[in-house]
C-alpha cells in the first residue's frame, strides 16, 4: 500500500513541475527601461484611443474616432453620443457611449459588448493591469474580473469583465467646464501656486 502512495506523489509533483514549467512559457517578458517609463506617465491619468481622459473635449474626441473610422449613431438624448466599432472591436468591444456635460467635456465614456471569446476578455483584462498597475479596488485573476483604477489626476476606470457582457467605463470625475465672464478658476490658482 505504501508504494501506491509513493507512486501518486511522485505522479503529483512530477505534474506539479511540468505545470510550472509550462506557466514559466507563458510569463511576460521584464519590461525595459523605456516601457518602465511609459508605464510609471500612464499612471498619472486614464487614456482611452491614446487621449487623456481628464478635461477631453467632445471636439478631440470626436476627431480622433472619426479618424478611426469609427461609425456615430443619432442620438435622441442631450450630452449622449453612440458609436458602433462595427468590424474594427477593440478585444470585441463594439460599442461606445460617450457622455458629456453641459459644456461638451466628456464625463464618462462606456466601452461595452458581448465578448464570448475568452481569450479576448482575459487580454482585455490583463492589458488594463499592465497599463495601469493593481486595481485600487477589485481584484483581476488571471484578466478576469471586478476592479477599479483612480488616477490622481480626477479620472477612474472600472472594468467588469467577470460575465460574457463586458464593461470598461472611463470617467472624468472633475470634467472641465468653459467659464462664464466673471468667474475665477479656482483650480488653475491652485495649481499655479
Amino acid at each position: 500500500m505504501t508504494w501506491l502512495i509513493r507512486l501518486s506523489l511522485l505522479i503529483n509533483l512530477v505534474s506539479l513541475i511540468l505545470f510550472n514549467i509550462a506557466r514559466a512559457e507563458e510569463a511576460p517578458l521584464p519590461l525595459d527601461d523605456s516601457q518602465v517609463e511609459e508605464a510609471e506617465i500612464a499612471i498619472e491619468g486614464a487614456e482611452l484611443f491614446g487621449l487623456s481622459i481628464n478635461n477631453l473635449s467632445q471636439e478631440t474626441l470626436e476627431d480622433k474616432l472619426a479618424e478611426m473610422g469609427v461609425d456615430r449613431f443619432a442620438s435622441a438624448k442631450d450630452f449622449k453620443v453612440m458609436y458602433n466599432l462595427g468590424e474594427r472591436d477593440v478585444l470585441g468591444i463594439h460599442k461606445i457611449l460617450v457622455e458629456y456635460n453641459d459644456y461638451y467635456f466628456v464625463t464618462q465614456i462606456t466601452l461595452y459588448g458581448r465578448i464570448e471569446n475568452n481569450m479576448q476578455r482575459k487580454r482585455l483584462g490583463n492589458l488594463l493591469v499592465q497599463r495601469y498597475k493593481e486595481p485600487m479596488a477589485g481584484k483581476i485573476n488571471e484578466g478576469y474580473g471586478r476592479a477599479q483604477w483612480r488616477f490622481s489626476d480626477g479620472t477612474m476606470i472600472d472594468l467588469n469583465n467577470s460575465t460574457f457582457d463586458v464593461k470598461v467605463v472611463y470617467r472624468d470625475l472633475i470634467p472641465s467646464r468653459n467659464l462664464v465672464a466673471g468667474e475665477i478658476d479656482v483650480q488653475a490658482l491652485k495649481d499655479s501656486l
